[in-house]
């Protein structure tokens, strides 16, 4: 949006006020001096055979004007724009609401030889951008560093055949192609941004300056959420006696490194209380991998909590997670580990909830590398495990 001197030398002439022109609506008055990079992206998964929005955070993003999804049949379409306003920005836009609201009402009487100015639809058009830009930058104030403050909103739509598992999400502007980030396709009803409720006295007790918040879920489903600073972030849900309950948490898979934190990661722990909250399992990580899983055999009836947040309680918009909850299938072991290309095997497999405990595995065609084994139906809703094909004899 362009200045109105005529308009706008009337309310200075009553104030004193800098005249800074306002910012088009998802466009910066900065110098972009970097390449395209992209932080997060919340959610960082959907459900096949749906639509939904998401948000990517990220540097440089003015512009952007596509979104690559990596699959066949996927949609993305950019949606909106925005570039958080800095402290200045927001500041100046406030005293320019106010001395417009002002004016409008007639609380700013003709001063000197200058005559009152008549409120008139430009004017009333202004003061609805100046509102329009304010309600545009929701993290105002609150996001300290400058690569997660440019916001890119999606409309992802997934085809019902869409194949589950990991894509490769990025964003094209006029300075070239993004950094790839993660990005799931699933096949379990997806939870997002549900309303919390704030909670007092439940598990342990948690150190100060921290806020527990909690959400009433159903499961099987899969949990998406972000770790604010000093955030806890408690789901609770009804669970059957005998239920092998499995929550595989996915936080360093979408992200696995944070330049600018100590330590330079995001390290997700897990607990899972009973209806009395009494504390009935932790995990901060699984096997070789960073990321928590845990597998509970439920004793009786009643609401479940599980909980999770960072080990040192940090947070920030890129902390970004999703949990498979459930009584979900979840391989934990293979053996054997391989076999020759262009032969067969039979493997035993290991595991939670597994439909088969023993599988065939048909090499022939494959070159020598390695591929992921899923048990039972494959369909990249639970875990796999790494099968190896070479060239040599078993």
């Amino acid at each position: 949006m362009k200045n109105r001197p005529d308009l706008y030398a009337a309310i200075t002439g009553l104030v004193a006020l800098s005249v800074i022109a306002l910012p088009a609506h998802g466009q910066g008055q900065r110098q972009v001096d970097g390449p395209p990079h992209i932080a997060y992206v919340y959610p960082a998964g959907g459900q096949r055979g749906t639509s939904f929005q998401v948000g990517v955070g990220g540097q440089f993003l003015d512009g952007v004007h596509n979104a690559y999804l990596s699959g066949r049949g996927i949609q993305v379409v950019v949606t909106k724009n925005i570039r958080p306003l800095s402290p200045h920005e927001h500041h100046d836009l406030m005293i320019k609401r106010e001395q417009l609201e002002k004016l409008r009402a007639g609380e700013l009487p003709a001063t000197g030889n200058m005559p009152k100015t008549e409120w008139t639809p430009a004017l009333e058009k202004w003061l609805h951008e100046i509102h329009v830009r304010l309600a545009s930058s929701p993290t105002t104030g609150r996001i300290p560093n400058p690569a997660l403050s440019d916001i890119v909103t999606l409309r992802i739509t997934l085809p019902a055949n869409a194949e589950p598992g990991e894509r490769e999400l990025r964003l094209l502007t006029p300075r070239g192609l993004s950094n790839p980030l993660k990005f799931f396709v699933g096949e379990l009803p997806e939870i997002t941004e549900k309303p919390f409720e704030i909670v007092r006295g439940r598990g342990k007790e948690t150190p100060a300056g921290t806020e527990a918040k909690e959400m009433r879920i159903t499961i099987p489903a899969t949990v998406n959420g972000q770790i604010l600073p000093g955030g806890i972030n408690r789901y609770r849900f009804a669970a059957r006696q005998g239920q092998r309950l499995v929550a595989a948490a996915s936080a360093r898979t979408l992200i696995p490194y944070l330049s600018d934190t100590v330590p330079g990661w995001i390290q997700a722990t897990m607990t899972l209380y009973d209806p009395a909250d009494k504390e009935l399992g932790y995990a901060d990580h699984y096997q070789f991998s960073p990321d928590p899983v845990l597998y509970y055999a439920i004793p009786k009836d009643g609401d479940y909590t599980l909980e999770i947040h960072d080990s040192l309680y940090r947070g920030r918009d890129d902390f970004v997670y999703r949990i498979t909850l459930g009584e979900q299938p979840f391989v934990t072991g293979i053996f054997p580990l391989g076999c020759q290309a262009a032969h067969q095997t039979a493997v035993a497999v290991r595991g939670v909830n597994l439909p088969v405990n023993q599988m065939t595995v048909n090499a022939t065609g494959k070159p020598p590398g390695t591929y992921p084994v899923f048990a039972g139906r494959g369909d990249g809703v639970h875990n796999s495990a790494p099968f190896a094909v070479s060239s040599l004899p078993d």
